[in-house]
C-alpha cells in the first residue's frame, strides 16, 4: 500500500456512512453490506463496456463507477443527490464517501451532485446508462425515464425491485417502515421503455437469496452481553459511546478492531464472535436447493408480496 493511500486509510475507517462494500486491497474493504465485490457480476451487469462513456444513475459511494472504470470504460460519470447526510435513501447521500474513494484508488470517475430530475441540464448522452436501486425512490417515475430515455445513445441497464402483478396499479406505492417506495409492474415498465425508443429489451431475474446467504455465511454475528467501549476509529480512535451488542454483524476486521454493522469499531477482545451456520448439514442442504426455490421461499416470508428482483437491458 503506497503513502498516499495510507495517508487517507484513517478517513476512510473512519467514515461512519458506508453503503457500498468498496475493494481496498490487501484484503481491506469499505465498511458497507449492500454490495459484495462480485456485485457486477452477479447482477449480470454487461461485462464489455471497454471504450464506453458510462453514467451510474443513484452511484451513492460508486461502487459500479469504480467497477465500470476498472473494466475500461473511456469515461464515467456518477451521479447522486450528494447533498444528505445518509439519514434517508430519499433525503440525499453524503458526499464523503464516494470522494474519498475516488482520492484513494486514484480515479477519474466525474462526481455530479444533481438529481435525476436534472438530467435534461447535462445536454449529452452517454453510451451506457445504469440504474441501479434508483427507480422505487422516485415519485416521478414517468418524468424520470422520459430524461434518463433522453440521455442513453445506446444501453441502459436497469436493477430495482418490480411489482410482478399481472394487472392492477402501474405504480404501486408501499410502505415500508419510514421507507416509502414505488413498485412498477414489470411489464409496465418494458411498455414504458419500448415507447421511449428501446427497440430490445431484455428481463434478467435476480435470484437474490443466494445474496443474503453469502452476507449470512460471510458477515459473523457478534454478542457482548455486557456494555463494550465503542470506538469512531481504530487509528488512533477515541471512545465515543458504549453499547450491549446483539447478534450484530462483523463487516471489517483491522488489526486487534473489529467494525460492527452500524454501531461502529470494537475491541476484538470484548466480543464473542460466532459462525453464522453452527450446522454443516444446513449449509450442504442449502446447496441442493434450486435458486428459484430458495428465492420464492424468501419472497414468501418477505415483507413484500408479489415482487421480484430484475435487471432490465434495454438497448437502441
Amino acid at each position: 500500500m503506497t503513502g498516499r493511500k495510507l495517508g487517507i486509510l484513517p478517513e476512510i475507517l473512519a467514515y461512519p456512512n458506508w453503503r457500498h462494500r468498496v475493494h481496498l486491497g490487501n484484503g481491506l474493504y469499505t465498511m458497507g453490506y449492500n454490495t459484495l465485490e462480485n456485485d457486477w457480476e452477479f447482477y449480470g451487469m454487461p461485462e464489455n463496456i471497454a471504450g464506453k462513456t458510462v453514467l451510474d444513475l443513484g452511484a451513492n459511494d460508486g461502487y459500479y463507477s469504480f467497477k465500470a472504470e476498472e473494466k475500461g470504460a473511456a469515461e464515467v460519470t456518477a451521479m447522486d443527490i450528494y447533498w444528505g447526510d445518509g439519514s434517508t435513501m430519499v433525503g440525499g447521500w453524503p458526499l464523503q464517501g464516494i470522494t474519498l474513494l475516488k482520492t484513494y484508488l486514484n480515479s477519474n470517475v466525474v462526481i455530479k451532485p444533481e438529481s435525476v430530475y436534472d438530467l435534461h441540464q447535462s445536454q449529452r448522452q452517454w453510451d451506457v446508462v445504469f440504474c441501479n436501486d434508483l427507480l422505487s425512490w422516485l415519485e416521478d417515475i414517468p418524468r424520470a425515464m422520459d430524461q434518463i430515455s433522453a440521455v442513453c445513445k445506446e444501453k441502459l441497464v436497469i436493477h430495482d425491485t418490480f411489482s410482478t402483478r399481472k394487472n392492477g396499479l402501474d405504480i404501486e406505492i408501499r410502505q415500508l417502515g419510514i421507507a416509502k417506495l414505488h413498485r412498477m409492474r414489470i411489464d409496465y415498465l418494458v411498455q414504458c421503455l419500448r415507447k421511449r425508443g428501446f427497440k430490445t429489451v431484455s428481463i434478467h431475474k435476480v435470484y437474490s437469496f443466494k445474496h443474503y446467504a453469502w452476507q449470512f455465511e460471510n458477515f459473523a454475528p457478534t454478542t457482548a452481553h455486557n456494555a463494550i467501549e465503542i470506538w469512531d476509529s481504530p487509528i488512533e480512535g477515541k471512545v465515543i459511546k458504549t453499547a450491549v451488542v446483539q447478534e450484530v454483524w462483523v463487516l471489517q476486521t483491522f488489526r486487534e478492531f473489529v467494525y460492527l454493522r452500524e454501531i461502529g469499531w470494537a475491541k476484538k477482545s470484548d466480543l464473542r464472535i460466532a459462525n453464522r451456520y453452527k450446522y454443516f448439514w444446513l449449509r450442504q442442504l442449502k446447496k441442493c436447493i434450486p435458486d428459484w426455490l430458495l428465492n420464492l421461499w424468501h419472497g414468501r416470508i418477505g415483507l413484500e408480496k408479489n415482487i421480484g428482483e430484475f435487471v432490465i437491458t434495454a438497448e437502441r
